[in-house]
C-alpha cells in the first residue's frame, strides 16, 4: 500500500515537470531518489540525464547517469553544463536552498531553466498522517526542514539569479511547481 501512495504522488509531480523540459537537453535531477523517476520517464525526450541523490548508487544506462553525492556541497560539475535542473519535492529537505540554487546556476547553460517542486505548508498535517502509517518513503517527517509559500520559492529564485516564467500550486493546493529561468 506504501508503495501505490509513494507512486501515485510521484507520478502526478512529475508529469507537471516533464511538460516544462525541453527536448534534446541535458538535465540534471538533484535528489532523483533510488529509483531515478523523472529521468527514466524522460530519457526518450532529453539527450543526456544525470541524476545526483545520497541514496543512490553510481551507475550508467544509456543516456542516464546517477551518482551518489550528498546535495549541498559543491555540485561536482563544470559551469554551465546543463540545460535543465530540477529538484522534485526536494528543496524542503535542504538546510540552506539558497546555497544549492545558487551553484544550480553555475550549472546551467545561459537562459537554463530549474524546476523545483515542493509541497506547501498547508501539506504538512496530511504529510505527517502519511509519515504515521507508513505510506511515504520516509521513516519520520523530520526530513521536512522548512516549509515554502510560492513567495518565498520565488523570492530565493530571484535573489540567486532566475526570473520566475512559472509558478502554481497544485494537487489541491497542497503541492507548488516554480520555473525559473537563469539570468
Amino acid at each position: 500500500m506504501a508503495k501505490f501512495f509513494v507512486k501515485f504522488f510521484r507520478v502526478i509531480r512529475n508529469k507537471k515537470v516533464m511538460k516544462y523540459v525541453p527536448s534534446s537537453t541535458d538535465i540534471l535531477d538533484i535528489g532523483c531518489g533510488d529509483d531515478f523517476y523523472l529521468l527514466s520517464s524522460l530519457k526518450d525526450k532529453i539527450k543526456n540525464g544525470i541524476g545526483v541523490d545520497i541514496a543512490v548508487k553510481n551507475m550508467k544506462s544509456g543516456n542516464i547517469t546517477i551518482k551518489k553525492i550528498r546535495i549541498g556541497q559543491k555540485l561536482p560539475f563544470r559551469d554551465m553544463s546543463f540545460d535543465v535542473t530540477t529538484m522534485i519535492a526536494f528543496i524542503e529537505h535542504l538546510d540552506k536552498p539558497e546555497k544549492v540554487l545558487a551553484d544550480c546556476r553555475r550549472v546551467l547553460r545561459k537562459h537554463g531553466i530549474i524546476i523545483i517542486t515542493t509541497p506547501m505548508a498547508r501539506a504538512r498535517p496530511f504529510w505527517e498522517l502519511l509519515v504515521k502509517l507508513g505510506l511515504t518513503e520516509e521513516k519520520t517527517s523530520e526530513g521536512h526542514k522548512q516549509y515554502f509559500s510560492p513567495v518565498t520559492v520565488e523570492r530565493l529564485l530571484r535573489k540567486c539569479g532566475f526570473e520566475v516564467m512559472i509558478s502554481k500550486k497544485f494537487e489541491l493546493g497542497m503541492n507548488y511547481i516554480a520555473v525559473g529561468r537563469k539570468k
